[in-house]
This record gives structure tokens, sequence and C-alpha cells, in this order.
């Protein structure tokens, strides 16, 4: 008898287990046993999922981009561009501060995307994807397409550099407050 399909069990409640591992030893120093345990899983269990760490780093991540693309699209119609862009930063914001952990799987995941081709092409897709929401969003406004691409770019370019300097001082900076004012200044 077959036995039943439990990832959408099993996959959360892993990512929750390496969130909290990676967050207490780091990335380079938690053991997909400490994962494991963590989870209340077997290693082996960990593995029909994940092949390695770094496949586990990769899908908290993708976890993270998409979860910050659909806050983005589901800010409500109606206000300005500048409007929902800062209130999709408030968003982004809560979620940095409860997810501190991502500081140290962010600063790692970079490392994997200047070493490794996928995690390099899941970075480049999470931007262009990042990129285009934002630019419909200025469409949407009444931003001609090609305008609104460039702008999109620029956005992106200030919201990540901010997430950078947020992430090196390890959450010691007013991330919101920063990237609002530099969305607005960028806009108006």
């Amino acid at each position: 008898m077959p036995r039943p399909d439990r990832s959408h069990e099993r996959i959360p409640q892993i990512l929750s287990a390496a969130a909290k591992v990676f967050a207490a030893d780091g990335v380079q120093g938690a053991r997909m046993d400490d994962v494991a345990k963590e989870a209340g899983l077997s290693k082996a269990a960990i593995y029909l999922y994940y092949k390695n760490k770094d496949a586990l780093v990769l899908a908290l991540l993708e976890q993270f981009f998409a979860a910050n693309l659909e806050a983005l699209k589901l800010i409500p119609q109606g206000n300005s561009a500048t409007d929902r862009l800062c209130l999709w930063i408030d968003l982004v914001s809560a979620a940095m501060q409860q997810g501190a952990h991502f500081q140290t799987v962010g600063f790692e995941f970079l490392a994997m995307a200047g070493r490794d081709t996928d995690a390099r092409q899941k970075v480049l897709e999470f931007y262009q994807e990042y990129q285009s929401a934002i630019a419909q969003l200025l469409v949407d406004d009444g931003m001609l397409p090609s305008d609104a691409a460039n702008k999109a770019q620029e956005i992106v370019a200030l919201l990540e550099g901010i997430n950078l300097l947020w992430m090196a001082q390890s959450g010691d900076m007013d991330f919101a407050r920063l990237a609002k004012s530099g969305v607005t200044a960028l806009l108006s």
C-alpha cells in the first residue's frame, strides 16, 4: 500500500526547523542532523525533500521571496503607486523584524548565488518578477511602460541596497523609514 503524500505538512515543518537552526547556529554551523532534530524527523526524512543544506537555504529564500511578491500584488488598488509601495514596505519591514534569521540566510544566499549557477538563476528570476510587479504597479498608476520598467529597476536597486545595509547592521536600522523615503523621492 502506497504511503500518503505528506509533503504539504513536512515541507513547512522542515523549513520552519531549518530557519530556527540557521538563526541559532548560522548556516555554516548548522547540520542536517540539527534540522532533523528540530523538525522532529529523521535525517533521512529531511533528505527526501532536500538534497543538502544549500537546497534548504534556497527553499527558505524562495518562500520569503514568494511571500514578498504576493504581499506586493495584494496591496489594494485605489492609492497612488507611491502609497501602495509604502504600504508594501511596511509589510516587508514587519516580516523582516519577525524573521531576523533571514539576515544570516540572506548573506548565505548571496554567497551561494556567487558560486552556484542555479542559485544565481533563482536570484535573477526573483528580481525579474519583483521588478515586473513594481513596473506593473507603476503602469497601473499611469506611467508609460518603458519609463515604468526603468523606474522599477531603480526602486529594486534602492530597496535591495537598503536591505543589504539592514542585514550588515544586524537589523539595527529603520528599514521602512529609509525605504519609504527613497521610494517617495524616486517617484516624486
